[in-house]
């Protein structure tokens, strides 16, 4: 992944890219803070044992908010 900075229509890269000038890109944007984000958290994507921990975590914090 390149990293980059957005100046209007262009974005300069902050490295080479390694391809030639006038070669046609797919490009994804993803703003820097999302970045870190999913770095940190997903290599949990698809991951069913956390889905089932944030539910554990959701139901518990309900029971103590409803007092039970």
């Amino acid at each position: 992944m390149l990293n980059g900075t957005v100046c209007g229509n262009t974005i300069e890269l902050d490295s080479d890219p390694g391809l030639q000038d006038g070669q046609q890109v797919k490009v994804q944007l993803l703003p820097a803070s999302m970045d870190r984000w999913l770095r940190s958290f997903g290599q949990w994507t698809g991951d069913v044992s956390l889905d089932e921990s944030l539910a554990e975590i959701d139901r518990q914090r309900h029971a103590s908010v409803m007092g039970g």
